[in-house]
């Protein structure tokens, strides 16, 4: 069987399970960096704002400015590389369940059914995350479900990226 995931504008086809793996931990290891980097982007702007309307222009407002965005880019990318192992880990191993599967359901080689094949694994493996830091106790529930924008932060749009990037490659 051969499986292709778009890389660029060139296709990709994977031969060894290894190699999916690794492209699925590669991808998502540069998704949660480019999470990352939009999250710092998106913040300092909000802090700048926040500084420009609360500082006069004599007091330092450019200084403060370029020391907030330094921090919190600093701190994104410390986030995104720890973050992003986890995911790769995550997602290394999703790709492998997908490999396998679309090998023993799917011995056609249909894209569309490997489309959906990634949709249904990937969904599964994001309910299933959801479900183990449902029950976990003490501060990551906390943080996790008692406000939307954390919880949106934290794991609801991640797990989007990567139910969607799983299908996108998956879909040839």
């Amino acid at each position: 069987m051969t499986s292709a995931i778009r890389k660029g504008s060139r296709m990709v086809t994977y031969g060894s399970p290894w190699r999916v793996a690794w492209s699925g931990a590669s991808l998502a290891f540069t998704a949660s960096l480019v999470y990352a980097s939009v999250f710092a982007v998106l913040a300092s702007l909000r802090a700048a704002l926040q500084i420009l309307g609360a500082l006069r222009p004599g007091e330092g407002r450019w200084m403060t400015i370029i020391a907030t965005a330094n921090s919190i880019f600093i701190a994104a990318i410390q986030f995104a590389i720890l973050f992003g192992a986890l995911a790769a880990l995550i997602m290394g191993l999703t790709w492998l369940v997908v490999y396998g599967l679309s090998r023993w359901l799917n011995r056609q080689s249909s894209p569309g059914r490997e489309a959906w094949i990634a949709l249904a694994t990937s969904l599964g493996v994001a309910i299933l995350l959801h479900a183990l830091l449902w029950s976990t106790e003490g501060l990551l529930h906390a943080v996790l479900w008692r406000s939307a924008s954390a919880y949106l932060l934290w794991l609801g749009i991640p797990c989007l990226i990567f139910v969607g990037l799983t299908t996108l490659a998956w879909s040839g």
